[in-house]
């Protein structure tokens, strides 16, 4: 007996003769690369290469070790095992059996081409892929379901489902029976297929074979759902799991709730995270963060006061600073100061600086529930570190009040009381009631809300009581109330007691003035501040050129033609209608004003001429204008002479 086949029955017993299944089967490979004497399996192929398997035991001159019950993993039944029969001389003298098997013998030859096959399928391409497999029909190997789940893995790797499909077909032609393992590839191939044609049809031969479906089967089944976006599809397929009590698997639940977010379908996504809490209850922070983001963009409160509980207080995270401004906003629409102020003092905590937007959020969530008194400290919160909180930020407290009196006033008793408890009053606070008796008064004859000047002076007056100095700001809602109702003189004064505190007027405050003389007959005043404006080289704004023009075209006043060129000059954009009016001074009806306004407004966002034939009346107005020689008398044009109500801010 060679050296080599005492090393190879050695490695077989193992110590004390216990047989070690790996080693078993390492020993028999060794014998089978041996010097040729060793167990060999013969196969032929026919014409039609198809394959046939036949079997053959061949004399085994060195083979003197017992080999009793080793199973092989390799095949899909454990209960397949290698036994011994017939009589040969052993080491001890006694007989061992020749290698058969009582219910179908194990072909060595494919589980040899099978594991180089597994080494091909990590570390090659498919080139050498594909010789390996032309080798084994060269050699009349017959593949088995472990082959073509190899070839499986690598075809759908590389994105061939129609070779998968095909490889599935040959299978089922040749007898060699396809296990769950071998669906799981074909099924994860056809999610590259779009119309999900090919996925129902694998998923039927999956039925007709009778084996159940896993978990990862499911998956797979769904990754093609996930893919073309059929979101709803994808969740009544994970509705009928559970509903079977198949568990899907964690990545199920995730590629599910990650496309719900991707379409900012925030409920469908937080109620597939809840699904994802009852079967696996250790969910990772991640798939809580995106969450999170998506709930914070869409206002989903209860998503996110469940996600920053696990994120923030359970795994300590923080989230970064766009997610928590948008859970301030939302706190803010939802009324709940306490969720932003957790967000604020998150942020504190890790050295961030809070902006004027934060406090806006916050001062507009206390508004939202109701606490007035805590939104004006929110503005004192903000001056004192370091943000400059104005009537913008206020913004929600004028919404509040200003179609109230009585909340106007309850907001000015409100600071008062503060005042008298020793909180310091911010301008801003001020400045949101002054804006908001800007709006109180509705006037039923024209259907807009005029200003009650007579509260907003007197909130005014009030500011030296308050320890408030005003601001630009202040005088800015001042004029714009005086404007409302046409106060000219109000306004003047105002202006002269805004110099002399030292304040300089803003582009905003010079146009709201322009158009406030220009409301009077003297409009002279009017030149006076463009012409200041544009000595501190302050661009006028495109309002107090047309304040000017209009109020000169309708008084026949050449300068209109003058401020109509220079607005042109500093690149403002003048609508047909506006040309017209300094051409001719006419005032068109109010069904056509509406109408023109609607065009350059379109006609400022293509730059093209607009379309002025689509009108029967207008095409009247047009032909009144082209042939106009001074005097309409002669036209039929509806309205065209009405000018006792216009109003010289249109």
């Amino acid at each position: 007996m060679s050296a080599r086949t005492l090393r190879a029955i050695k490695l077989l017993l193992g110590p004390k003769f216990h047989v070690d299944t790996n080693k078993a089967l390492t020993a028999i490979l060794f014998l089978r690369n041996g010097n040729g004497n060793g167990i060999t399996r013969r196969n032929s192929l026919d014409s039609t290469s198809k394959w046939h398997y036949t079997t053959e035991v061949l004399p085994k001159d060195n083979v003197n070790a017992a080999v009793t019950a080793v199973p092989l993993p390799i095949f899909n039944s454990p209960t397949k095992q290698i036994t011994t029969t017939g009589a040969s001389p052993s080491l001890d003298g006694t007989s061992v059996d020749t290698v058969s098997s009582p219910a179908k013998e194990v072909d060595l030859a494919i589980v040899e081409m099978n594991k180089e096959l597994l080494r091909l399928t990590k570390w090659g391409n498919l080139g050498e892929i594909y010789n390996h497999c032309q080798d084994m029909k060269n050699r009349g190997i017959k593949p088995n379901t472990k082959t073509y789940n190899l070839l499986l893995q690598v075809y759908h790797r590389e994105g061939l489902f129609n070779e998968c499909i095909q490889l599935l077909h040959e299978m089922i032609n040749h007898g060699i029976p396809p296990d769950l393992e071998t669906f799981d590839y074909v099924l994860l191939s056809t999610s590259f297929e779009l119309t999900g044609i090919y996925r129902e049809y694998v998923w039927s031969l999956l039925e007709k074979h009778d084996l159940r479906p896993s978990s990862l089967t499911y998956e797979h089944y769904l990754e093609s759902f996930l893919i073309v976006e059929e979101l709803e599809h994808a969740i009544d397929v994970l509705d009928e799991l559970l509903e079977k009590k198949i568990f899907p698997t964690a990545r199920t639940f995730w590629q599910v709730t990650k496309l719900a977010i991707a379409l900012n379908e925030v409920d469908l996504a937080f109620d597939t995270l809840l699904k994802f809490e009852k079967q696996y209850p250790h969910v990772l922070p991640t798939i809580y963060m995106e969450t999170l983001r998506c709930a914070s963009i869409h206002f989903h409160l209860e998503g996110i006061l469940h996600c920053w509980k696990k994120i923030v207080d359970d795994a300590k995270m923080v989230p970064d600073q766009g997610i928590c401004l948008n859970i301030i906003n939302s706190a803010a629409r939802f009324g709940n100061p306490d969720l932003a102020k957790r967000v604020i003092k998150l942020l504190v905590a890790n050295r961030v600086k809070i902006e004027e937007q934060h406090f806006a959020a916050l001062l507009a969530s206390y508004v939202v529930a109701g606490d007035l008194k805590r939104a004006f400290n929110v503005l004192e919160l903000a001056r004192a570190s370091g943000a400059e909180p104005d009537y913008v930020t206020a913004l929600p407290i004028t919404d509040l009040i200003k179609t109230d009196v009585e909340k106007i006033d309850d907001a000015y008793y409100t600071l008062e009381e503060l005042h008298s408890k020793g909180r310091k009053v911010d301008v801003s606070a001020l400045n949101a009631i002054i804006r908001a008796c800007r709006f109180v008064i509705y006037n039923k004859e024209t259907g807009l809300r005029e200003a009650d000047i007579h509260r907003a002076v007197e909130t005014y007056n009030q500011a030296e009581k308050l320890d408030i100095t005003p601001n630009v700001q202040t005088f800015e809602m001042l004029i714009e109330c005086c404007l409302s109702i046409k106060h000219r003189l109000l306004g003047q004064q105002f202006m002269e007691e805004m110099r002399s505190q030292g304040i300089s007027p803003t582009p905003k405050i010079y146009a709201n003035m322009i158009q406030l003389v220009c409301t009077d007959t003297d409009y002279e005043d009017a030149f006076a501040l463009l012409e200041e404006m544009k000595s501190r080289d302050i661009l006028p704004p495109r309002t107090a050129y047309e304040a000017i023009v209009r109020k000169c075209a309708l008084h026949r006043d050449p300068r209109a033609n003058i401020a109509l060129e220079e607005m042109q000059t500093v690149g403002y954009a003048t609508s047909t209608t506006l040309i017209n009016f300094v051409r001719t001074g006419i005032i068109p009806n109010t069904n056509v004003l509406n109408y023109m306004r609607k065009e350059t407004a379109a006609f400022e966002g293509r730059n093209r001429k607009p379309n002025m034939s689509a009108d029967p009346e207008l095409d009247m107005l047009q032909a009144a204008l082209d042939n106009l020689d001074g005097d309409n008398s002669n036209f039929n044009i509806p309205n065209l002479n009405q000018q006792d109500n216009y109003n010289s801010n249109n």
